[in-house]
């Protein structure tokens, strides 16, 4: 297939003359879908005027009446007209069957919107891309930049170009080969020949590398064939179809883990199958938690945060982020580790990679796609001195507590996290409170391992588990989760009776430490004050 696809493009592509032999234009993007929050200032403005713009200022007092003239009461003295609700603080009406929103802007969002985990108000069908969002029928630009291109266009930086050409080095731009009309037609002509023959040689297994599928948008015997499980992404590596991870880049919630695996990427990926920029090639271990703990030790994790926490004074809880994750078998023996907040760590990895392994059910030592959603945008900077860091012991004490509501969003599912103290050998109980049903309630470490779960949980319930295999000064960093579709006010008391030490041999490691990496645009406070 390759020879008969080098034969057309010689035999279609005639030298042309060196002024007329490329041709650079502007590329296109679509810009953003229309914005459906509306407000009095620019309801009329909506997508097909297909909703009410009504967003009234709720009124006031009659003085005469001595009531309000309309069904709705906000407050004492003011209300809102028959099938909307009071929002804001002016008060204002929104429609039943809306968000009230409170922004730089107040107004009405649809419930039938696409909000992207409340980022914006667009409609149904719209695209997430992190901090943009594109229209029904485009996708967003992986390649840099916030804009959208039609699913067969060429991504490049900042902009789309078409099929048939290509990114041109100038930003926003694409180039192309001119034809003449002669050219055109040999190449119509040659091509209808050559697509049959093409297309005839085309094993059904074969993929296309950049083409992401769930596994149940291919045929059920394609499925069975390459066991592609149904709700798993797929993306093509060396003509094989392998599970993608993906990991977004979200202000406040998974930035600092974004940083985390770019830095671990960009330090070790390249060395295993992936760019060294974007996305990494990993082998899935699956092998248990013993062998987990062992790999754990080679990244030295254990009080390196605890030191970083003391040294710049941090009140937030750390824990060493270590990459590749210990899930995974390494093929390489450098290993990145950093410091970031417990619940980008523990929370949203460990619950990113336990419904991955969920979903995807990858075999032990299978390989599988780590993708940074939007690219790595780092720059490399001179290390820091990672030999100045003391180990000092982490001590979890006997009985701890915590709570939390904040909802996170998954896409395509929610959850909370709860803080919970680094797991050490041990029984553990944990008495919960909330009202009301929730999915599931688990406590996993931060690669996913799951140390208890129970599915449909009613208004609060005591649970217990034991926890072996983790190195006595070592222990594993974990989280309380909660599976739901809605906010939950969830507190816990939990109470740990350690289990006699374990022995621990050493390990031979080898840790990356000659460079660290940054974003461009947003460097890591405590790292540059180190670092300078």
């Amino acid at each position: 297939m390759n020879l008969l696809i080098y034969f057309l493009c010689l035999t279609v592509t005639p030298p042309a003359a060196a002024d007329d032999a490329v041709e650079i234009f502007k590329g296109s993007s679509s810009g953003p879908p229309p914005n459906l929050l509306f407000t009095s200032d620019d309801g009329s403005a909506l997508l097909g005027r297909s909703i009410n713009p009504l967003h009234a200022i709720a009124a006031g007092l009659s003085p005469r009446q001595g009531r309000c003239p309309y069904p709705v009461p906000c407050s004492a003295t003011t209300c809102c007209p028959a099938s909307t609700k009071c929002c804001g603080t002016g008060i204002k009406c929104c429609p039943t069957d809306s968000h009230c929103v409170s922004t730089s802007i107040e107004g009405c969002c649809p419930y039938s919107a696409q909000t992207c985990g409340g980022k914006f108000c667009a409609e149904p069908g719209a695209t997430c891309c992190g901090n943009s969002i594109c229209r029904p029928g485009y996708v967003c630009n992986t390649n840099g930049g916030t804009s959208c291109c039609r699913p067969d266009e060429v991504k490049c930086l900042g902009t789309c170009c078409p099929v048939g050409s290509q990114c041109s080095t100038q930003t926003g731009y694409c180039v192309r080969s001119r034809m003449t009309s002669l050219q055109r037609t040999a190449t119509s002509l040659l091509a209808s020949t050559a697509v049959s023959s093409i297309l005839a040689t085309k094993s059904p297994d074969s993929c296309v590398v950049g083409v992401t599928k769930r596994g149940r948008d291919y045929s059920a015997e394609l499925q069975k064939r390459q066991n592609l499980q149904p709700n798993c992404e797929y993306d093509c590596h060396n003509g094989k179809r392998i599970p993608v991870l993906e990991i977004p880049n979200i202000a406040g919630q998974t930035d600092q883990l974004f940083i985390s695996m770019c830095s671990g990427i960009m330090s070790t990926g390249g060395k295993r199958g992936g760019d060294g920029s974007n996305f990494d090639i990993l082998k899935y271990a699956g092998d248990g938690k013993r062998a987990k703990r062992i790999r754990r030790r080679k990244a030295k994790c254990s009080g390196y945060c605890a030191e970083q926490k003391r040294t710049f004074n941090d009140p937030a809880k750390l824990e060493c982020d270590e990459y590749p994750p210990d899930g995974v078998v390494n093929g390489v023996a450098a290993v990145h580790r950093l410091c970031i907040p417990a619940a980008q760590n523990s929370g949203e990895q460990g619950k990113r990679f336990g419904d991955f392994v969920n979903k995807c059910k990858p075999p032990p030592g299978s390989n599988f796609m780590v993708r940074m959603k939007g690219g790595c945008n780092l720059r490399k900077r001179d290390s820091l001195d990672t030999a100045a860091w003391r180990k000092r012991q982490a001590q979890p004490a006997s009985t701890f507590e915590a709570a939390g509501s904040a909802l996170r969003d998954l896409g395509n599912s929610s959850f909370i996290y709860i803080p919970f103290e680094d797991l050490q050998n041990g029984h553990y109980h944990v008495d919960t409170q909330f009202q009301g049903d929730i999915l599931s309630i688990s406590v996993i470490d931060s690669d996913g391992d799951t140390y208890f779960t129970s599915e449909g949980v009613s208004d609060g319930r005591s649970i217990d588990f034991d926890v072996s295999e983790v190195d006595d000064d070592d222990p594993m960093p974990a989280a309380l989760i909660i599976d739901t579709t809605r906010q939950v006010n969830v507190s816990y008391r939990a109470t740990v009776t350690p289990s006699n030490a374990t022995s621990k041999s050493e390990a031979d490691s080898v840790i990356q430490g000659s460079h660290i990496w940054f974003l461009t645009s947003f460097i890591l406070p405590a790292l540059l004050a180190w670092a300078t």
